[in-house]
């Protein structure tokens, strides 16, 4: 029998976002606890990160050891996608000196989550990548497996329940696949649909950054390949977002005439969030053919203003 326990978009981080208030990294450090608990008492064969544990690709020492020094003791092994915020220039190939490169380099219990088989049922990562939605969109997500196969994709792109303004992205909808289950990161919101033979499942979240995700009960998924079902399972040591945001500041950010930077550094607070603001400027470079390193340069100095 194997079990897995799953989650994803931890943007664990060394300091507070805008109008996050309390120690965020506390905060997500007690969650994470949680989720060992649960995997333990669980005998889960495994941990499966869908991408994006770090909100930026360099994090501190101090974050780094705890998270590591956290997985090493409870034995478990620890697979993960790098997600677009663990990346340089949107590329896994060209993250080899980032801190989740660093970290599967230097631990065993954490392994790169590419494809993992059991008897009867294989999980296939699809890392985040330039243009990942425009690829699943043109060429599908079909995998080499019978169907007596159990067949399950952890997806870091943005596909999303149905159209999505001032973004790139790829409706669940449009793809063709073969897949039983995708289980889908990167976009924060939490959604389920079901499209033909294939089930979408976000489940959000786990680490709470914008104000604007402060109605998102981080969670997780106790998978069962043997029984082939699912559990989503709410983490009890997760606040309510009137406790971890300054909900007031919303009202105050939008009637204020805030200076571009101000813009900048608040953006992840008003409705108009980050994710949004980079897609944009994605969307700009595609149709300038502007290089992918001048749109990362240009990202990471928004993201820098946003943490």
């Amino acid at each position: 029998m194997s079990k897995f326990l799953y989650y994803q978009d931890g943007h664990i981080s060394g300091r507070n976002s805008v109008n996050r208030t309390g120690c965020y990294l506390t905060d997500w450090l007690t969650k994470f606890d949680e989720l060992i608990t649960i995997a333990l008492e669980n005998k889960v064969e495994a941990i499966l990160d869908g991408g994006d544990l770090f909100h930026s690709p360099i994090v501190s020492y101090n974050v780094c050891d705890a998270i590591v020094d956290r997985i090493e003791k409870s034995g478990l092994t620890y697979y993960c996608l790098f997600g677009n915020h663990s990346e340089r220039y949107h590329s896994k190939e060209h993250s080899h000196d980032t801190t989740l490169a660093h970290i599967l380099r230097r631990s065993r219990n954490f392994r790169h989550l590419n494809v993992i088989e059991g008897k009867d049922f294989a999980i296939v990562g699809i890392e985040y990548c330039h243009n990942v939605e425009e690829q699943l969109k043109e060429i599908g997500l079909e995998l080499p497996y019978e169907k007596n196969i159990w067949r399950l994709a952890i997806v870091h792109a943005f596909i999303t329940p149905e159209p999505f303004p001032f973004a790139s992205h790829v409706v669940c909808d449009d793809i063709n696949t073969n897949v039983d289950i995708v289980f889908v990161a990167h976009y924060h919101k939490c959604w389920q649909k079901v499209v033909g033979n294939t089930e979408y499942v976000d489940i959000g979240c786990f680490g709470r950054n914008s104000i604007t995700e402060a109605d998102i009960i981080p969670k997780c998924i106790l998978l069962d390949t043997e029984k082939r079902n699912y559990e989503i399972i709410p983490l009890n040591s997760a606040k309510p977002g009137h406790e971890v945001f300054d909900l007031k500041k919303i009202e105050e950010l939008k009637a204020n005439d805030a200076s571009i930077e101000e813009f900048i550094k608040s953006i992840e607070s008003t409705k108009f969030q980050g994710q949004r603001i980079e897609d944009i400027i994605k969307q700009i470079a595609k149709e300038q053919n502007i290089e992918p390193k001048v749109v990362e340069g240009i990202l990471e100095k928004i993201n820098g203003l946003q943490t």
